[in-house]
């Protein structure tokens, strides 16, 4: 099943929305991010962030929703590796890098997971903070499923706020892969 751009549209900030369409029966949409300079990583977090270092990303495109169970399933024949299963637009979970390779490449058309300077410029959504939603002490809730809100399984997609690029569930709900590390 090969992916193939279906239209655009203008998202907010003038990111460009790309419908992708998977076999006729499923659409993934894109945020098409212009890329830019911007500094990684964090002097709080982990060793592995340290140090704050500036990188450069070219434009791409990375998905508006993590990919769900419906979407998941239309592109690898049905199968469904997922812990919960109790609805097409929850996310998928348990998949493996190599899954999610061979996920991308039934997709078609060179789809790829981001780089991981790619995930954290998406993640911080044109922000000069660690996390775009710093600047609202106590609102990580109105913004992402993590321990304290999670219930300890996923939850829909797209349900939160999402980020300033419009990109929802960038933060908690499942883990997501990243080309390099």
């Amino acid at each position: 099943m090969l992916a193939t751009v279906s239209g655009c549209r203008k998202a907010q900030s003038g990111v460009e929305i790309v419908t992708i369409q998977s076999g006729g029966t499923v659409e993934i949409e894109m945020i098409r991010l212009p890329g830019g300079k911007f500094f990684m990583g964090s002097e709080r977090g982990i060793e592995l962030e340290r140090p704050v270092h500036e990188v450069n990303v070219k434009p791409f495109a990375i998905g508006k929703f993590e990919v769900t169970q419906r979407q998941w399933k239309a592109v690898m024949g049905g199968s469904n590796p997922s812990k919960f299963t109790d609805g097409d637009d929850l996310p998928v979970e348990n998949v493996s890098w190599d899954d999610a390779q061979s996920f991308l490449k039934r997709l078609g058309n060179g789809y790829r997971l981001p780089t991981e300077s790619e995930w954290e410029f998406a993640a911080r959504g044109g922000t000069l903070t660690d996390f775009f939603h710093e600047e609202k002490q106590g609102k990580t809730g109105e913004y992402a499923w993590f321990i304290g809100n999670a219930e300890e399984r996923t939850h829909q997609v797209g349900k939160k706020l999402p980020n300033p690029y419009g990109i929802f569930d960038i933060y908690g709900n499942v883990w997501e892969w990243c080309d390099d590390d």
